[in-house]
């Protein structure tokens, strides 16, 4: 319960303070629990913001690998992971508040956690699978999955910010990779076609 508590508290003292300006005795403050308690759990204030941040994108992992599992065409693969990420941060206003107000550490602390090591493992596979059914030309699947992680993740910071420009950002970044992915005897631009006109 008292974990519970830390972790609510936590995120409202990160969606309002902010990351620099908040210290671990806001954050006992806003749980109404004793100062104790905080260290029970967490070591300092980035543990905690580490478990925030954890339990933001663990239901992203699983959601993107369905999502480019269930697409019918090159321009989905990217389009449906895309926008995935675009969601996040819609789903809730305190999450958008998070990422926003805090970008810097949250961009720093995704990039050494095991939630984009999965997603960037479970990316480089799909693609290396693309290629061997011959629905994706020859790159490198991990660089292109690190290229593609990067912007994603560039996607879920803007839309918290500004969700009408992460919409069309969304669009530009599926537009963006579709030809460096498809063979040349392949055409995927219809397909992108019909995808924006929904």
């Amino acid at each position: 319960m008292n974990l519970s508590q830390f972790i609510a508290a936590g995120r409202h003292v990160f969606a309002t303070i902010g990351y620099d300006a908040a210290s671990a005795r806001d954050i006992v403050k806003q749980s109404g629990l004793a100062q104790g308690s905080f260290y029970n759990y967490f070591s300092d204030k980035r543990a905690l913001f580490e478990t925030i941040l954890a339990q933001i994108f663990e239901p992203l992992v699983p959601l993107l690998k369905a999502e480019r599992q269930q697409a019918t065409s090159p321009y989905e693969f990217l389009f449906n992971a895309f926008e995935a990420c675009y969601v996040l941060p819609l789903n809730e206003p305190e999450t958008a508040a998070i990422i926003s107000r805090n970008q810097t550490i949250f961009r720093e602390l995704f990039y050494i956690s095991g939630e984009q090591n999965q997603i960037r493992e479970d990316l480089r596979a799909d693609l290396e699978q693309g290629q061997a059914e011959g629905k994706f030309r020859h790159f490198d699947s991990g660089m292109m999955a690190d290229a593609m992680i990067s912007l994603g993740m560039d996607l879920v910071v803007q839309t918290a910010k500004d969700p009408v420009a992460g919409k069309a950002r969304l669009v530009f970044l599926a537009e963006l990779f579709l030809p460096r992915i498809v063979p040349d005897d392949l055409d995927g631009s219809s397909d992108s076609n019909a995808r924006r006109s929904h």
